[in-house]
């Protein structure tokens, strides 16, 4: 905003223009300096461990009535693509007998490899390799909904996509869920009271099948009214909603969205290492319940100097309630 005001304004400029050295100097001695100490950084990407070999087009034996095809794409519990006679799942036949035994039998018409469907298609079927990506990712979006629907997380509408919050039934109001596997354990907060209201974490997930297959998590952060402690009904103002997030979630620091990424990631994989997306009878695919890390060979200063637990004290965001009615 500040060039071209200044060109409008018509101020003279070197041909060759220099940062003043005083306020580089000024720039310098308030930045974060860095430090020749490594530092492991943590993704918001869960790697894919593990899928199916094969895709299978699976078919009806006989016909069926459109009505009947959508109730199967309605309430089916494992995913599946409607294509041509039938559909594209990670699915076979008897899935869809246990699941639909009204509609009678099906069979598997034809079935190909799972990388050979993603790299290259399906040319039998004319399906070019960006169309099989975008059926890929189809299925593998399907399979996370699916399981977290299942799972009890309570699934919310955004403006870009679905998103699976941690509610009633997943953790208490001000419970803290702990977690970490190595070292000392941690605990961070999904659920509490800040201005009056609830505020409740989630996450939506995004496949993605470049450099590798993985799921890229986002964040995400429901309101909802209270009554005293307790939760009443999401607040439906989408503007609403937006205010209190740039609010309240505003002053959460990097500690605290690590915190509870992470504690989310804990409630979903339970005891096990990793989660595991089911998408027929018996067939998964398989996730690392540990996101991706890396370690980088600096790291910052640190001025705010938190404990493990720190990001969980600041009343202004986290127990915003209890400190308005105690004033």
């Amino acid at each position: 905003q500040l060039l071209p005001f200044l060109e409008e304004e018509e101020v003279p400029r070197l041909n060759e223009p220099k940062v003043q050295r005083n306020w580089a100097n000024y720039l310098q001695s308030k930045s974060v300096r860095l430090r020749k100490s490594s530092e492991v950084l943590t993704s918001n990407w869960l790697r894919v461990l593990s899928a199916p070999d094969t895709i299978n087009y699976v078919v009806p034996v006989g016909s069926v009535p459109k009505s009947a095809k959508e109730d199967i794409d309605a309430s089916r519990d494992f995913p599946l693509i409607p294509f041509a006679e039938g559909y594209l799942t990670f699915g076979t036949a008897g899935d869809f007998e246990r699941s639909f035994p009204e509609l009678g039998s099906f069979e598997i018409r034809s079935s190909v490899e799972f990388e050979a469907f993603s790299n290259e298609g399906w040319r039998d079927y004319s399906i070019e390799p960006v169309e099989a990506k975008k059926a890929l990712m189809n299925i593998f979006r399907q399979a996370w909904e699916l399981h977290c629907r299942k799972t009890g997380f309570l699934e919310t509408g955004f403006a870009n996509g679905l998103g699976f919050i941690v509610s009633d039934g997943k953790a208490d109001i001000s419970q803290r869920i702990q977690w970490g596997r190595q070292g000392a354990r941690r605990n961070s907060m999904l659920r509490n009271i800040a201005r009056k209201r609830v505020w409740e974490y989630g996450v939506s997930a995004q496949p993605s099948f470049w450099p590798f297959p993985h799921y890229r998590l986002k964040a995400r952060v429901l309101f909802s009214e209270a009554n005293g402690k307790e939760k009443v009904a999401p607040i439906e103002d989408t503007k609403v909603q937006h205010r209190l997030r740039r609010s309240v979630c505003s002053t959460w620091r990097n500690k605290a969205w690590h915190g509870r990424l992470m504690a989310f990631m804990e409630l979903l994989a339970g005891e096990s290492p990793y989660v595991s997306l089911p998408v027929g009878d018996g067939q998964f695919i398989v996730l690392d319940g540990m996101p991706i890390q890396a370690t980088s060979p600096v790291t910052a200063r640190q001025r705010n100097k938190l404990g493990e637990d720190g990001e969980e004290r600041d009343h202004s965001t986290i127990d915003g309630y209890f400190a308005e009615e105690d004033a």
